[in-house]
């Protein structure tokens, strides 16, 4: 506060616009990101039936029978197969797409609001739609798959598939996200050093290597955190 006491009228007002814009949003995004994530490690402490309001504190138990479980191998190489999959292919299409929305195309604000909307669906209706794209009899999947002389596996009940049907299905819903934070990332770098650069002779690819991905970084690091605490 005697940061604004000694500001001027001007950036005290940048201040409070700031705080009016982005101070709702970081009150929402704690509600229903990190509430939910301290809730979820306090309940990791006791043993609770969810039915009834009696929560009995144990402590350490329920993480001592996690480790001693025959499958908990498994579990934790599934959950870093999911996450490090998801996050990649959501971050590496997120980029891909959002360089192409970048460009003066035309129709590309409907296109923004099309790869986006499937971040607003709930998971109930997600879960729907993609249960009968992915139905090995009479699915969308299927119906494709048999079109071009292939045999559609049972993605769902196949231990081989059932994972890649997960993170199909988790990358759709969130690709949107990543496209809108890349598209923000990449209107704020200035375009004088990519008229510079082009000046001084660098490619397309120099320029993204050396201008685009740095420019980025924080907004890389930023996605990669939110999607996997999404996830």
């Amino acid at each position: 506060m005697g940061f604004l006491r000694n500001s001027t009228t001007a950036e005290r007002r940048e201040w409070l616009l700031f705080i009016l814009l982005v101070g709702p949003n970081l009150v929402l995004f704690s509600i229903f990101t990190y509430w939910p994530l301290i809730y979820n490690g306090y309940l990791s402490f006791v043993r609770w039936d969810m039915l009834s309001p009696v929560k009995i504190w144990v402590g350490l138990d329920n993480y001592t029978f996690l480790f001693s479980s025959a499958n908990f191998g498994t579990i934790l190489l599934n959950t870093l197969v999911f996450t490090f999959a998801s996050v990649a292919l959501i971050c590496a299409l997120g980029l891909l797409i959002a360089l192409l929305l970048n460009q003066p195309l035309r129709g590309r604000d409907a296109a923004r609001g099309i790869i986006f909307s499937p971040v607003m669906l709930s998971g109930a209706a997600i879960g729907i739609v993609w249960i009968y794209i992915f139905d090995p009899r009479y699915g969308l999947l299927d119906i494709f798959i048999s079109a071009i002389g292939l045999e559609s596996p049972n993605w769902l009940l196949d231990t081989h598939w059932a994972m890649p049907a997960v993170i199909i299905v988790h990358v759709w819903k969130n690709v949107g996200y990543a496209v809108v934070i890349f598209l923000a990332g990449l209107q704020a770098i200035p375009r004088e050093l990519y008229e510079a650069a082009t000046v001084d002779g660098a490619t397309a690819w120099a320029r993204f290597r050396h201008i685009t991905i740095p420019g980025l970084s924080p907004v890389l690091f930023f996605l990669i955190l939110t999607t996997i605490l999404a996830g």
